[in-house]
């Protein structure tokens, strides 16, 4: 299927809230746009659905008619490599160099996600690359039973992998605190039940299977016939619309009540609204979606995956209002302007760097003919 520019802004979007997170200065006054942007590590669980919507899409039939071939898992997997890992090595050796440690094993290996006291280590914002490495692997296991039904199907292995992920995630915290692993170098291996709910596919598994569910609807059922229709366009409207009013309230209640440590639980409503305003954006022809195809919101949605690993780098992560203040310049025009310079920069690693690697990568590692 061809690319949905819609959903490519969308990254860029839940980029921004994530750069919202972590740079705007919040003079903390209890308005509920405030309160969201403030919870913006909302757009990490956007960016999870999006991905399990766009990889099922792609995947999900394949894995499911044809099982766990040799060569269909080395084209899947060697794709999902040159897709994550040549950019975020190239920003970890020019920030850390060759940190010769068990950390350094763990940063380089994309595994820092599991350790509570290293999740943030090397590039803050990694750990979610260890998430998102952990469902590319489970993604062939879950859709590889053949059925006839596939979207009977989907929803009840979705919410049993779920519940299965959930339960070996506690247990595998018991066993780390009850031996020696957790304590093992300092970093904190699957230390607590808050770090497994809230860095680990154990406990985010859920943000994918929402978006797994909403591209096995769209790809086999008849919504895509009735988006065509003028009924349909109301109702990708409307499941739009409903969408971003879900990921609000959710954002906004989980902040009020002492944000997503404190209340996680609803995250896995924004994760239902994100899925929502996903199904919704596929229909091509909504205002929102006409509005992000706009060809910069496309770009900007390409270059999503450098910024969000660049903004937690030493070049940015200290130039705050706290440490760097431009004189009589409001905290939204520094903002923009941060943002502005976050986004060049990035261009120039998605130009030079990422797409560049990545080609490589898939050209060297292309199975014989």
């Amino acid at each position: 299927m061809s690319e949905i520019k819609a959903l490519t802004s969308l990254r860029m979007i839940a980029a921004l809230l994530v750069f919202f997170h972590h740079f705007y200065p919040f003079t903390r006054t209890g308005d509920v746009l405030e309160n969201i942007l403030i919870e913006g590590h909302i757009g990490v669980t956007i960016f999870f659905v999006l991905s399990g919507f766009l990889i099922a899409l792609r995947y999900y039939d394949k894995f499911h008619d044809t099982g766990l071939t040799r060569a269909g898992l080395v084209d899947y997997y060697r794709k999902r490599v040159a897709r994550i890992y040549p950019l975020y090595a190239f920003l970890l050796i020019t920030s850390l160099f060759f940190p010769l440690s068990l950390l350094g094993l763990v940063e380089y290996s994309l595994t820092q996600g599991f350790f509570e006291n290293a999740k943030f280590a090397g590039i803050p914002t990694a750990w979610s690359l260890t998430v998102e490495e952990s469902f590319y692997f489970l993604l062939p296991l879950i859709a590889m039973r053949r059925t006839r039904s596939k979207i009977k199907a989907a929803f009840p292995k979705l919410l049993i992998v779920t519940l299965c992920l959930l339960l070996l995630g506690a247990l595998i915290v018991i066993v780390s605190n009850v031996t020696a692993l957790a304590r093992v170098g300092g970093l904190g291996f699957m230390a607590s039940s808050t770090h497994m709910m809230t860095y680990t596919i154990f406990g985010r598994f859920l943000d994918f299977a929402v978006g797994i569910l909403i591209a096995v609807i769209f790809k086999h059922s008849r919504i895509r016939v009735w988006f065509k229709q003028r009924t349909g366009r109301i109702g990708a409207e409307l499941l739009v619309i409903g969408g971003l009013i879900w990921v609000g309230i959710f954002a906004n209640v989980m902040h009020i009540n002492g944000g997503y440590a404190a209340a996680w639980v609803f995250n896995y409503g924004v994760s239902i609204g994100a899925g929502l305003v996903i199904l919704g954006l596929t229909n091509e022809q909504t205002f929102l979606a006409r509005a992000l195809s706009f060809p910069l919101f496309v770009y900007l949605g390409k270059v999503s995956y450098a910024l969000y690993l660049l903004q937690a780098t030493w070049l940015f992560w200290n130039v705050k209002p706290e440490n760097f203040i431009i004189p009589t310049a409001s905290p939204l025009v520094y903002f923009i302007l941060l943002y502005t310079a976050a986004n060049l920069v990035s261009a120039l690693l998605y130009q030079w760097v990422e797409t560049p690697m990545r080609n490589f990568i898939l050209r060297r590692t292309e199975p014989s003919q």
